[in-house]
């Protein structure tokens, strides 16, 4: 990929949300709150056209060392199918540290005592706009 991914990050009120950008195309976003020790993983999804690429697990790194930095002692998740199937979605969550409860139409994920993460190489933006 000849252009540069550029990760955005957004905050409104208590909802993270982590745009993937390429050019001037978005392919990707993932989306967490952090309340009282633990955080809630809502949604992360990537295009179909840049899957396998690492933007994903970029997106992940971002959440779980914004998770360590809060002292975030768990990271729970649901998954609805959408575009992928659920070996798809449990293979990239373990490849991730994430543990799988459930598998199916609602696959539950899970991650406890998230670390710091290396995010050297990895060009993240706040969009100052909407933090306040």
């Amino acid at each position: 990929m000849e252009k540069e991914i550029v990760y955005i990050k957004k905050v409104n009120n208590d909802l993270t949300t982590i745009d993937a950008v390429y050019g001037q195309q978005s392919i990707g976003y993932i989306n967490y709150k952090i309340e009282r020790g633990n955080a809630w993983l809502y949604k992360v999804t990537v295009s179909e056209k840049f899957r396998g690429h690492g933007v994903g697990g970029s997106l992940l790194k971002i959440m779980e060392d914004d998770c360590a930095l809060a002292r975030v002692w768990s990271i729970e998740g649901k998954y609805y199918p959408e575009g992928a199937s659920n070996e798809e979605v449990s293979s990239f969550y373990k490849k991730h540290g994430f543990e799988i409860y459930k598998e199916g139409y609602e696959t539950l994920v899970g991650k406890t005592n998230p670390t710091r993460q290396n995010l050297s190489g990895l060009n993240i933006k706040e969009d100052m706009e909407m933090k306040r």
